[in-house]
């Protein structure tokens, strides 16, 4: 039912060390490959934005129909696998990068004004966060 839907699409990857075999056997790669169909469809220009978060978090660049064969690869040589997995860095780096804002929010976001595009925002991981409190604001 999105096919008619405008958004910014992000994908935010975990490269915590304990992904470590996700990223050997390909299975971010695939996951980032099947993201990318529906996402270019809905995506208000055909890319999706990257960032990656383990205990820091990045703001990648694009993916894109473009670019996908080895993504994951460019990816981790440039953000290599590092310990933690802080989800509060990555959901404030993605409101300052995407949205134009920063700080905590006390509430959710209200729906967006009509001509305003949507942000839909995915999570790659496999671990809790050390940082709940700060991915929820």
């Amino acid at each position: 039912g999105l096919e008619h839907q405008r958004a910014r699409v992000v994908l935010c990857l975990d490269i915590s060390l304990s992904m470590r075999r996700q990223y050997e056997r390909g299975t971010v790669q695939r996951f980032a490959e099947r993201v990318l169909a529906p996402g270019t469809r809905v995506d208000d220009d055909g890319a999706i934005e990257i960032f990656a978060f383990a205990k820091h978090a990045y703001a990648f660049g694009p993916l894109s129909l473009d670019n996908w064969q080895g993504f994951t690869d460019e990816l981790l040589s440039a953000h290599p696998l590092e310990g933690g997995t802080r989800y509060g860095a990555v959901m404030e780096l993605v409101r300052r990068e995407v949205l134009g804002e920063a700080p905590p929010r006390p509430a959710p976001a209200p729906v967006p004004a009509s001509g305003v595009l949507p942000v839909y925002a995915m999570v790659l991981t496999d671990g809790q966060t050390g940082t709940k409190p700060h991915a929820i604001e």
